[in-house]
């Protein structure tokens, strides 16, 4: 990081940190189901890394099995309570595209 870039950053921060924690904003959770199930899997660093860079929006995964995948978004659109983000494949996309 850039000196210029950290004082900005840290300026821009200073009020933040002199706030009481009542008055600082609340955590934004960003709720994500995906298919991937190896600790390996792409998708699993890079949660923990946006998590870690990025304390007050939170990604919580959900593990959905292929094969169950479109009937819990069908599920999830029809009662209105939808993740905010869902992996799905190009052949699932063109479904639910209307």
């Amino acid at each position: 990081m850039k000196r210029r870039t950290m004082i900005q950053a840290g300026l821009a921060a200073g009020p933040l940190a002199a706030l009481p924690a009542a008055a600082q904003p609340a955590i934004q959770r960003c709720v994500l189901w995906h298919i991937f199930t190896l600790d390996t899997d792409f998708i699993h660093p890079a949660i923990r890394l946006w998590n870690e860079r990025n304390p007050r929006t939170l990604i919580e995964p959900r593990l959905v099995p292929l094969a169950q995948l479109n009937a819990e978004v069908t599920r999830a659109f029809a009662s209105g309570d939808v993740p905010d983000i869902v992996t799905l494949d190009n052949s699932a996309m063109a479904s639910f595209s209307s």
